[in-house]
């Protein structure tokens, strides 16, 4: 879809290495090819498509991300385009030997991905258009249009739209492959012109039109298309990190650009008046407002001071709930679609005319946007960037200003930075923990690490072993967040929760801990954990918190802000807990460091967990260690997480072992805070709930 190949070299220079490297693998492979063209010279080899699928999931990481802290926006950009034309290849065919329907490259899984990628393309992008029309719109043809059908055969519901039948949806399927089968392409003209009723059309129609002016209703319906596992009759096979990171994006975004239901032109031509002059330099004087009053008005018919002032009213109000960047091009796109829609309907027209008659009114609110710029007396270099920026992302050509301003192309495409102040009370309050509070943490007798939890630093002191302890994440509100996560446990609680578990065979999820951490962490994608620890040592080496979740037990030893695993739940064959080292020194005696008086010093200090199995490709046995530095006189809550591996995960896991995802047990318990947990605990009734819902 382009004919020039962007320089790399030059435009990523601030990028990790990691995405240069994906960037630059791409576009050799483009000037092989021509992939990103509207014509290719030729298909990419089977070697060229893996290597795509790769630097697809360098992309993807890349992206998401910037989900989190948009700080390369240009890069994103490029990153999500070139991820869209890849997995038009990533897909694998049936018969190749590394098929699965659940690995995320089966078409409508790479196709479902490419789409969630879409949503992040900023519409100022200069492909923008030709991705939109050339990667996105065809796949509204066939792929979704077939694949939302199937979804509503399978699980005999129109989840959608709510207005297909199981026997219309059976109908327009048919319909979709029988045509594709004989023309290569579905022949949508055929039922406009001789069978009008027909089920299909308007089902394609939306999905067509959700894709063709996307909005707040798009990323609902492909929330929607994305939620359920392969495992759930019409559910998909994406990665499972991609379904769940892509669910909560498509979840902000649709609440970010987000306006109430009953707003029209008027109210958003008033959005756009306001953002610009007060976002601008965050305030809005009187002058702005007199001439604001009178623009608007030129607009609306009949207008008088009471319905401006109630438009006013509604729209500065909505301004305070959000004024973001997406909610803006929501609005400036809405605009556009406003004047697309009214001239589309006149069928005495040309296509030209249309065209131009659109033109003509976004010039006109142009201009008004220019002589609102006036209003103050001078046209600030800020606003002048805010229309130019405007004229690009609308495609207007026409000359605004009078060349006072030298740099003046036409088609700028970015808006430019605003003034934070107004947002800044929205802003979660953010604090880092500097070091692990002391009652978290035992000296141990053996002096192993020579110093525990220092500052968070590594010392390394004569004849000791250093640890390297990662700091705790930032932390929003971090009094009550505090007390969430830093909770000690004492000996009688602990008992009584393994024997809760023990007796009932509940699964308990811990509700409130991803939301305590999403400030420092990236926990989208993670499900509530059965147990968090603030402070574990892994072995010899690190020292960080422990979140132990369906998957396995992670932590953030590789960054600091991204949980890793630290071994998965597949690969667990047996588990003990004991007080001490519990193994994890055993080289160290049989090499004459130690002797086994030594390692009893410390049989009061701390616990360890030890988690034994075998790695599937090599066969080697693998040891993984996990000591608790609790002092003298506590008990482990190591003992917990073996509590819920033996009396309910462990069967769990071996049942859903061969599967996309688990089957949760029966008994399932959820808790907001730790005395939720320690109620349900001391309770002699095992049908005492946490919270009655589902996962």
């Amino acid at each position: 879809m382009i004919d020039s190949q962007f320089n790399s070299s030059s435009s990523y220079s601030d990028a990790d290495h990691a995405i240069n490297k994906a960037v630059m693998e791409f576009e050799l492979i483009d000037s092989r090819t021509k992939i990103t063209t509207e014509t290719i010279s030729r298909e990419p080899s089977s070697e060229e498509r893996e290597k795509l699928w790769e630097v697809t999931r360098v992309f993807v990481d890349f992206i998401y991300k910037q989900d989190l802290n948009l700080t390369n926006k240009e890069l994103r950009d490029i990153a999500c385009h070139y991820s869209i034309v890849a997995l038009h290849w990533n897909d694998l065919l049936m018969s190749d030997q590394e098929f699965s329907y659940s690995n995320g490259r089966f078409r409508r899984d790479t196709v479902a991905l490419a789409l969630c990628l879409f949503s992040r393309l900023d519409n100022s992008y200069i492909h923008y258009q030709n991705i939109l029309d050339g990667w996105i719109l065809p796949h509204a043809n066939w792929s979704i249009t077939l694949w939302t059908l199937r979804s509503i055969i399978d699980s005999n519901r129109d989840n959608f739209f709510n207005k297909l039948s199981n026997e219309e949806a059976q109908k327009a399927s048919k319909y979709v492959t029988d045509s594709y089968h004989k023309n290569r392409f579905v022949d949508y003209n055929y039922l406009i012109d001789n069978d009008n009723e027909h089920p299909l059309l308007e089902h394609w129609w939306k999905i067509r039109l959700l894709f063709k002016y996307p909005n707040k209703d798009t990323w609902i319906f492909l929330r929607k298309y994305i939620w359920n596992s392969i495992d759930v009759p019409g559910g998909l096979g994406l990665i499972s990190r991609d379904r769940n990171v892509n669910k909560d994006f498509l979840k902000t975004k649709s609440e970010l650009i987000e306006f109430p239901i009953n707003w029209r032109f008027n109210e958003k031509l008033l959005f756009l008046f306001v953002f610009f002059c007060f976002k601008i330099d965050d305030e809005l004087d009187e002058g702005e407002k007199e001439k604001m009053r009178k623009y608007w008005g030129e607009w609306v018919n009949d207008s008088d001071d009471e319905l401006y002032n109630k438009t006013f009213e509604k729209v500065t109000s909505e301004l305070e709930k959000n004024s973001s960047i997406e909610k803006l091009y929501q609005c400036v796109h809405d605009i556009k679609a406003f004047f697309i829609n009214k001239y589309n309907k006149d069928n005495t027209t040309s296509d030209i005319e249309k065209k131009d008659k659109i033109n003509t009114q976004l010039v006109f609110i142009l201009k008004d946007l220019k002589l609102l710029s006036y209003a103050d007396g001078f046209c600030h270099d800020s606003e002048f960037q805010f229309i130019e920026a405007l004229k690009g992302i609308w495609g207007v050509q026409e000359k605004l200003f009078d060349g006072a301003f030298p740099e003046n192309s036409g088609m700028r495409k970015k808006f430019p930075k605003f003034q934070k102040k107004s947002d800044s009370s929205k802003l979660k309050e953010v604090s880092q923990i500097d070091k692990y509070p002391d009652n978290l943490y035992f000296q141990t007798k053996l002096n192993h690490w020579n110093c525990l939890v220092k500052e968070n630093k590594i010392i390394q002191g004569e004849g000791s072993n250093p640890l390297k302890v990662i700091p705790f994440p930032n932390l929003s509100n971090s009094a009550n967040v505090e007390k969430d996560l830093f909770r000690r446990f004492s000996e009688d609680e602990i008992n009584l929760i393994v024997n809760k578990i023990t007796s009932s065979k509940s699964c308990i999820y811990l509700t409130w801990i991803n939301e305590s951490l999403e400030a420092g962490i990236d926990n989208r994608g993670f499900k509530a954990p059965f147990w968090f620890m603030p402070f574990v040592c892994y072995g010899f080496d690190i020292g960080s918190f422990l979140f132990f979740e369906q998957n396995g037990i992670f932590t953030n030893y590789k960054n600091s802000d991204e949980l890793t695993c630290v071994l998965h739940v597949d690969l667990w064959e047996s588990i003990s807990v004991e007080k001490g080292w519990n193994g994890l020194l055993d080289n160290w005696i049989e090499e004459g460091y130690y002797n086994e008086e030594d390692l009893e010093l410390d049989n009061e200090n701390i616990t360890s967990l030890k988690i034994k199995g075998t790695h599937p490709n090599s066969g080697n046995e693998i040891v993984v260690n996990f000591v608790d530095t609790h002092g003298p006189g506590n008990k482990s809550t190591l003992h917990i997480i073996k509590a819920i591996w033996d009396n309910v995960w462990k069967d769990t896991v071996a049942e859903n072992k061969d599967t996309s995802m688990f089957i949760l047990p029966r008994n399932s318990e959820y808790f907001n805070s730790w005395d939720e947990l320690l109620v349900w605990a001391k309770s002699e009734d095992d049908s005492t709930k946490g919270i009655n819902e589902n996962p």
